[in-house]
């Protein structure tokens, strides 16, 4: 299970979480442990069988009563239990910066479903209050479009995982962002400099670029943005409430474990909760760097 140096306890902040890990999660871009938070104790152990024998969801996973479980050939197992600990099973030679990075993606996402918390899968935005998310399958731009709207002046909530807990009548956004992951065209385009220790996971040409403009807490989504690749111009159109509710279920973060964990039901009136107060639409965006302003002003 060794890691070279990268075991040493210490705690870490990440969205709502305090991590009391015995992985060296330094270099992230995490903020220092200071007691605040939902603590959740991180370390190195062998996978409890209840979470072991959990039902299979996808080749990688599985989720049940017992926890989630996400086994990544030649990194590891890692069981995220309770909403308060991960154990991490690592094989040999585990490269530290894929370990971190599963930490704090999927296994995060875990947590939040595990903690009654509503992760969608979207980056997004804040402009004079209102915030718009930014939905889409990996690979439609969000990331993108997030960091060009940044440099236009707005403030980013969150990347990849935009994470709502329930605020009164309503659902409030939990700040968690610390980076953007962009792939390397996005950081060429924008004329940033790319760092080896940056990259998101050792197979993949992307890399965490930390953040300019970060939104605080108090927010509460005003748009839910579907982004879509498309030929043509940019377009926005509007959607039913029936169309966005629809469209929002297949774009919850590690959506395949919230059936096996028996969370259906919760999930749907919590995303019924978001779309009480926010807008749904659909953003088709042209492909290319050129195009990126003409999709910002459509988006509005």
């Amino acid at each position: 299970m060794a890691m070279g140096g990268d075991v040493g306890r210490g705690e870490y902040r990440f969205g709502p979480f305090l991590f009391d890990s015995d992985i060296d999660l330094g270099g992230m871009g995490l903020g220092a442990g200071d007691g605040g938070g939902i603590r959740v104790r991180i370390e190195p152990g062998v996978v409890p069988e209840a979470v072991a024998a959990g039902e299979p969801v996808t080749a990688w996973v599985r989720a049940g009563g017992g926890g989630c479980l996400l086994t990544v050939p030649e990194v590891g197992r890692f069981a995220v239990m309770g909403g308060t600990r991960v154990v991490v099973e690592l094989v040999e030679g585990a490269a530290a910066g894929d370990v971190r990075s599963y930490l704090t993606a999927w296994c995060f996402g875990a947590l939040c479903h595990q903690n009654g918390m509503l992760p969608l899968h979207a980056s997004a935005v804040e402009r004079d209050g209102r915030v718009t998310a930014l939905l889409g399958e990996s690979g439609a731009g969000k990331s993108t479009l997030a960091a060009f709207l940044e440099r236009a002046g707005d403030r980013v909530v969150c990347d990849d995982v935009c994470l709502l807990a329930e605020d009164g009548d309503g659902m409030g956004i939990v700040p968690v962002a610390a980076w953007l992951k962009l792939w390397r065209g996005a950081m060429e385009a924008l004329g940033e400099e790319m760092e080896e220790g940056a990259r998101t996971y050792g197979d993949e040409d992307k890399y965490r670029r930390g953040l300019v403009r970060v939104a605080g807490a108090g927010l509460r989504v005003g748009r839910v943005v579907f982004v879509e690749r498309g030929d043509g111009a940019a377009a926005m159109r509007r959607l039913t409430m029936a169309e966005t509710m629809g469209r929002m279920m297949s774009m919850i973060y590690l959506g395949y474990v919230v059936e096996p964990m028996g969370n259906e039901r919760r999930v749907f009136e919590q995303c019924a909760k978001v779309l009480a107060e926010a807008e749904g639409w659909v953003l088709t965006a042209p492909w290319g760097w050129d195009r990126m302003e003409e999709v910002m002003r459509v988006l509005g």
